[in-house]
């Protein structure tokens, strides 16, 4: 399966609620987020890791990030489909990520 846990079925309010989150947490680290610590767990189970680094989860979390931010600019209309990494990408901070936008943009 070729998905990762993305709120693909909540609501706009609440994927915007989520990306607020884990904008504070490149802020301020230390910080607990059940939502989104929830999310990498479930990632990690569906990698079938037994135990992960810190690290781990840090590179977890900061992809994580960039899949919100495409799903919230993919509901604006702005990309019309990205692609998705395997679970074993997700630990992969510099996985180079397909995005095709909806139109060409116009820079003013």
């Amino acid at each position: 399966m070729n998905s990762i846990y993305l709120p693909q079925h909540l609501k706009d309010s609440t994927l915007q609620d989520l990306l607020q989150e884990a904008e504070s947490l490149s802020e301020n680290p230390a910080q607990e987020i059940p939502k989104l610590m929830s999310a990498i767990m479930d990632i990690v189970a569906n990698a079938r890791k037994g135990s992960i680094e810190h690290i781990e989860i840090a590179k977890a979390l900061k992809s994580y990030i960039h899949y919100l931010g495409l799903e919230k600019l993919k509901r604006m209309g702005i990309v019309l489909e990205y692609e998705l990494p395997s679970v074993q990408d997700i630990f992969n901070e510099n996985k180079n990520i397909e995005v095709k936008l909806a139109q060409q943009m116009e820079v003013l």
